[in-house]
């Protein structure tokens, strides 16, 4: 069949139009596709590296750790400046210091726990945002400030000095839940594919409970004193329950 010129000049114009069009489409999506990258690229590299900074905190994590020992390490020295004739056995020893035993291993034990879940929440952790950086050192003050915290346990008479222990591990324990949940919502930082699952998310919020009704008990019961702390332990075993119960919030 015989086309027209005119037609045919027609249909070849429109698909010119149609090949500029799409080629200035594909141009415009692999130009935009690029910005976007460019962006992330701009916003990855304002991050830190994380590996040096958590070796950091955890250098000085065990710094903090090693310092809670130094006033058992007093009371040794004071045995050794005393009289010769006054011999000390270890019985009466850890009589006469029972409770600064008993704050360093409550102590210690806490900060193991502060520890673990820092690690446990840090493994998923590549890079640092500047937000990240500030709860962190944040963090790190109150375990600096651990070791403080419990000489008053044991050198303050009055309930002041339980007071300002817990107060630390509640503070430290919340900006460690603060750090948890920067992680899980900014991708950016992420290691993989994932950042900590909830159950991080709830085994701080659990502690951070218990930490405040013991802090609770000891301004309102002085009696009890130090004795809240046992309150602790509880936490520990409800946290281990709900983990078991509910293994699905660990993705």
């Amino acid at each position: 069949m015989h086309v027209p010129g005119e037609q045919v000049v027609e249909e070849l114009s429109s698909t010119a139009a149609d090949d500029v069009a799409d080629d200035d489409g594909s141009d415009a999506n692999d130009s935009s596709s690029e910005g976007g990258s460019r962006k992330d690229e701009l916003e990855i590299s304002d991050l830190t590296e994380a590996e040096r900074f958590i070796t950091f905190s955890d250098a000085v994590i065990a710094i903090a750790m090693t310092l809670l020992i130094l006033p058992l390490m007093e009371a040794t020295s004071e045995i050794a400046a005393e009289d010769e004739e006054q011999i000390i056995t270890v019985q009466q020893f850890f009589a006469e210091n029972a409770d600064k035993v008993g704050a360093f291993f409550i102590s210690f034990w806490v900060a193991a726990q502060f520890w673990m879940a820092h690690d446990k929440a840090f493994r998923y952790v590549g890079r640092f945002s500047r937000r990240l950086v500030i709860l962190n050192f944040v963090w790190m003050l109150g375990i600096v400030f651990l070791p403080v915290a419990t000489g008053l346990l044991t050198s303050v008479p009055d309930r002041l000095g339980v007071v300002v222990y817990i107060l630390t591990m509640l503070i430290t324990n919340m900006v460690g839940g603060l750090m948890i949940y920067v992680i899980r919502s900014d991708r950016r930082v992420w290691k993989g594919h994932r950042g900590p699952g909830m159950i991080s998310v709830l085994k701080n919020a659990i502690f951070s409970v218990f930490l405040l009704a013991a802090l609770l008990l000891s301004l309102f019961v002085p009696a009890v004193g130090a004795y809240s702390l046992f309150l602790l332990l509880l936490a520990k075993v409800t946290m281990r329950f709900v983990e078991w119960k509910r293994p699905d919030l660990s993705y």
